[in-house]
């Protein structure tokens, strides 16, 4: 039987040969691809291991340069709202290929941490964080290659502060 990781590099390896398919002009199919290669590997693990039934997609991304973003020359670090924005991204597709496998699968937002002052770097606090998640889901802007839905029921069903 495959492993998880086995899969999920696979699956990531397909994606980044497909690069050379593209050209530049084709940035949105890259794009598209990229997040149907990604839904398909969460929904193979969902099938892979049926016995696991609550999912978190990320872990404090409000602390510090956990998330970092390709600007076309050097990695830069992500704002709380690009943060929100990509989070939100990742959350749609994975809900959409977990109920696609079990409905009764339980996805938790990316858990909050309420122990911020230990930490140097925190780009903002654990409420606003979390206002920035629902603002990126209201703002209408579609998951990638999805279209739009506003509804934050379709994005995860727990939140997680701990």
């Amino acid at each position: 039987m495959l492993s998880a990781f086995t899969l999920l590099f696979a699956v990531i390896s397909l994606g980044a040969s497909t690069y050379a398919w593209f050209t530049m002009s084709d940035k949105a199919n890259v794009e598209a691809f990229e997040a149907q290669c990604q839904e398909e590997a969460v929904r193979q693990v969902a099938l892979l291991f049926p016995q696991v039934v609550n999912f978190e997609v990320w872990n404090e991304p409000e602390l510090g340069d956990q998330m970092v973003g390709w600007n076309g020359s050097t990695l830069t670090r992500l704002t709380p709202d690009q943060k929100a924005q990509f989070l939100t991204d990742i959350m749609y597709r994975v809900n959409r290929a977990l109920k696609s496998v079990n409905s009764d699968i339980i996805l938790t937002a990316p858990s909050l941490c309420t122990f911020q002052q230990v930490y140097s770097e925190v780009d903002c606090t654990t409420d606003e964080f979390l206002r920035r998640i629902y603002e990126a889901i209201a703002d209408n802007i579609a998951p990638t290659g999805c279209e739009q839905d506003t509804k934050a029921d379709n994005y995860f069903d727990v939140v997680n502060i701990h």
